[in-house]
């Protein structure tokens, strides 16, 4: 990066020929998320998954019973009521077609992974030697998913007094394809995935059971409008600062309503690949 942005910065001539064809970019982002959709992983009866399938199982509960060293009972006490996922770098590419010098058409493909944690308490009754009073004790619960956004947009760049730089402003349509790929509880240093691969039998440990494929998740749809800028670095070569507002679901039952999510990006680009179209020249 530091070579190319030693090498001269081409014009910004209207008819310069660098701002037309097709273009590729490589994008990396700070992606700041809804927290809605991240309840999903709160463990609550209502959800796909719930910590009651761990402690409603006999088996599982004789484990946790057993990881708490309890003297008679443990009760769950509170679940994550306001659950976050953490802010992630999502990544991806861009392939643009450029035909005029203020209008393009792109299509991209970005991927993020996002964890959500926080803790859920339980009540347990713990060994006389221990102690002689109940106490509290919380624990992690977690979960992780993988998203592919899908955008399909249109970009408008205008002339502007700074050599080489163009604002830009950007209007699309995205699919947003969610998957879950960890759903889990800690006891002690213990795991326990909430999510269920038995089917309808229950859990029995050293039954041999049957497992299967479980895929939570789906796709969403939206929209998203970008505010950003292109600046040439030399003939081939861009960097396309941008703030992009997205406004779609994501496919997590029941949190399906639209919210909104917010990427903060930055795409380094390969320009003139291709010249599919010229604007007219004046004779």
């Amino acid at each position: 990066m530091l070579f190319l942005c030693s090498m001269p910065v081409y014009g910004n001539s209207p008819d310069d020929s660098t701002r037309l064809g097709w273009q590729v970019g490589l994008s990396t982002g700070f992606f700041i998320p809804s927290p809605h959709s991240a309840s999903f992983y709160n463990g609550k009866e209502g959800n796909e998954n719930t910590i009651g399938y761990i402690l409603k199982n006999k088996y599982y509960y004789e484990e946790v019973f057993s990881l708490l060293e309890a003297s008679d009972t443990f009760l769950l006490q509170n679940l994550p009521s306001d659950m976050r996922y953490n802010n992630s770098m999502m990544v991806g590419f861009t392939f643009r077609n450029k035909y005029r010098k203020d209008f393009s058409w792109y299509f991209s493909i970005r991927q993020v992974r996002l964890k959500a944690a926080d803790f859920y308490t339980l009540e347990v009754d713990p060994l006389k030697h221990i102690a002689t009073e109940p106490d509290i004790r919380r624990f992690m619960i977690w979960g992780e998913e993988d998203r592919h956004h899908f955008d399909f947009g249109v970009t408008w760049e205008f002339d502007s007094k700074l050599t080489g730089f163009y604002p830009s402003f950007d209007l699309g349509v995205t699919v947003t394809n969610a998957k879950v790929k960890t759903h889990k509880i800690f006891v002690n240093e213990r795991e326990f995935s909430l999510i269920n691969v038995y089917g309808n039998q229950p859990y029995v440990p050293g039954s041999g059971q049957q497992t299967f494929m479980v895929e939570q998740g789906g796709i969403g749809f939206g929209g998203f409008v970008t505010a950003g800028g292109r600046y040439y670095i030399n003939s081939s070569f861009s960097l396309d600062p941008s703030v992009q507002l997205y406004v779609n679901t994501i496919h997590l039952k029941p949190y399906q309503q639209p919210r909104l999510h917010i990427l903060f990006n930055l795409t380094f680009s390969v320009n003139n690949l291709l010249m599919l179209r010229n604007e007219p020249v004046e004779p």
